[in-house]
């Protein structure tokens, strides 16, 4: 049997999806409820851009509340890793969803679009 894959104090469940700067991985806590999202991007791959980049991700996730918008809860650092943990989308991205669907019925378009407005 494989050890299981920790982060901190989360658990990875999974991939949740891939990036051009880290991975995302599906993670639980224990004593929590749900499912969490734990962005990893591995310090050798970091730039000063890519680094403020991130600061900038991470203040922006913070300070905005919205229900269609994926908080920031906090970050962590490891010798190799920076990482952000998110309230985990069960859905994905709409990047993804948009590649997938090509193209869209104009009821769903309009439905993203007035999401997006708000």
């Amino acid at each position: 049997m494989e050890p299981r894959r920790t982060i901190g104090k989360f658990v990875v469940v999974g991939q949740a999806g891939r990036g051009s700067f880290g991975t995302v991985w599906a993670a639980t806590r224990e004593g929590e409820e749900g499912t969490f999202a734990v962005k990893e991007v591995r310090k050798e791959q970091l730039t000063e851009g890519v680094f403020q980049n991130l600061l900038r991700e991470v203040s922006i996730s913070k300070s905005l509340r919205h229900p269609n918008l994926s908080h920031c809860l906090f970050t962590m650092e490891s010798k190799a890793s920076f990482f952000m943990v998110f309230e985990f989308c069960q859905g994905g991205d709409l990047d993804r969803h948009l590649k997938a669907a090509r193209r869209l019925p104009l009821p769903e378009a309009l439905d993203i679009a007035r999401q997006l407005r708000a």
